[in-house]
C-alpha cells in the first residue's frame, strides 16, 4: 500500500499543490488505479501529467461549453474535441478523433485529453467520477483509432475500452454513417470496476499516513462508496458474469490494451457464435429504452431477455464442469 501512495502524492503534486481542495479526491484517485494497475505506473504518471483537468462547481454542461467540445464533430474543422460520452457529473474526451478535408477524404484529428468534472455532489460522489472517467481513459490510449482509405467511401473506427465505433464517410452525398457497438456494456465493466476500486479504498480506512486524506474519507458516504452510482442497472446485469473469474480475467488482461477478440471468443464458445454481439446489442438497447416513450413496458422486457441469457450462460458453465 505505501509504495503506490507514495507515488500518488508524487504524481498529484507535479500537478496540483497540497492546498487545492480537491488534492485529497486527486490522491485517492490516482492511489487506486495504481493499485488496479500495479504494471502501469509510468503510463498512468503520464496519463495524468498531460491531460486536462478541469474541476469546477458548476453544472457539467457549462464545462462542456468552457472547453468547446463537441460530441458530433464530422464538420470540416480538426480543431473540435469530441467527447466519449457525458455523465451527471464526469465527462473524458477521445484524444483522436476524425474530420473531413476541404478534398472530401477522412483525416485524423488529435487532442489533448480534456477530463471534466461538475464538483456539485457530495465528495464521495465526485471521487467515483474520477476515477471512472480515468478508468475510461486508461483504456482508450492503445490500439485506439484505425484509418482506411477506399474507392468510394473512408472508415474510421474509434475504441474506448470494449466500445467500438465505425464511422463510415461517403464523399459523394457527404455523410456520415455511424455503427457503435458495446457501448453500454464497456460503462457497465468500468461502472464495476470503479466500484471495486472504492471499495479498495476503503479497506485501507484507518490507516492512511496523511490526516487531511482521512478527513477526507471520513467525510465520505462510505456505504455510498460501496455501491455503483451510474450504470446501475447495467452493471448489476453484468456483475453476474463477472462472478465468472476466467471470463472477468480475459477482459481484464485484454480490455486496455484494446485486443477484443479473445472477450468476444471466450464468451462465444460458451453461447454460440455471435452471441456476445447480441448481447451487447441488448445492452445498448437498455440505454436506448431509457428514452422511448414506453420506457415501462421496454426495460423490463430487455432487462429479462439479458438476465435469461445470463441464466443460460451459467447453466450452460455448469454442464461444462460436470462434464
Amino acid at each position: 500500500m505505501e509504495a503506490n501512495y507514495y507515488l500518488a502524492k508524487q504524481i498529484v503534486q507535479e500537478k496540483c499543490p497540497e492546498k487545492n481542495c480537491f488534492y485529497p479526491v486527486l490522491i485517492l484517485g490516482i492511489f487506486a488505479l495504481l493499485e488496479k494497475y500495479p504494471d502501469r505506473q509510468e503510463f498512468i504518471h503520464d496519463l495524468f501529467l498531460n491531460i486536462i483537468l478541469y474541476i469546477k462547481d458548476a453544472p457539467i454542461e457549462e464545462l462542456v461549453k468552457d472547453c468547446g467540445i463537441d460530441a458530433n464533430n464530422f464538420e470540416n474543422d480538426e480543431k473540435k474535441i469530441a467527447s466519449g460520452g457525458q455523465t451527471t457529473y464526469g465527462l473524458s474526451t477521445l484524444s483522436s478523433f476524425f474530420y473531413i478535408t476541404d478534398d472530401n477524404r477522412m483525416a485524423k484529428s488529435t487532442h489533448p485529453i480534456y477530463l471534466l468534472l461538475s464538483s456539485l455532489c457530495d465528495p464521495e460522489i465526485l471521487l467515483n467520477f474520477f476515477i471512472h472517467e480515468m478508468n475510461h481513459i486508461i483504456k482508450s490510449q492503445v490500439n485506439s483509432f484505425r484509418l482506411s482509405h477506399h474507392k468510394d467511401y473512408d472508415t474510421c473506427g474509434i475504441r474506448n475500452g470494449l466500445n467500438f465505433v465505425v464511422y463510415d464517410y461517403h464523399p459523394k452525398t457527404n455523410t456520415v454513417h455511424e455503427a457503435n457497438y458495446y457501448a453500454i456494456m464497456d460503462e457497465a465493466i468500468n461502472t464495476i470496476q470503479t466500484t471495486e476500486m472504492m471499495n479498495h479504498l476503503l479497506s485501507y480506512q484507518g490507516i492512511y499516513p496523511d490526516p487531511e486524506i482521512q478527513e477526507f474519507l471520513d467525510s465520505c458516504d462510505q456505504e455510498a462508496m460501496k455501491k455503483d452510482i451510474s450504470y446501475v442497472l447495467e452493471a448489476s446485469l453484468f456483475r453476474q458474469l463477472w462472478k465468472d473469474s476466467t471470463f472477468c480475467q480475459i477482459i481484464e488482461n485484454h480490455i486496455v490494451e484494446g485486443d477484443l477478440g479473445p472477450i468476444a471468443e471466450y464468451y462465444d464458445s460458451i453461447m454460440g457464435e455471435s452471441e456476445f454481439e447480441i448481447l451487447g446489442d441488448y445492452f445498448d438497447g437498455l440505454d436506448a429504452a431509457e428514452c422511448s416513450k414506453n420506457r415501462r413496458h421496454r426495460i423490463p422486457e430487455i432487462e429479462s431477455y439479458i438476465q435469461e441469457k445470463i441464466n443460460e450462460y451459467w447453466k450452460r458453465k455448469e454442464k461444462t464442469y460436470q462434464s
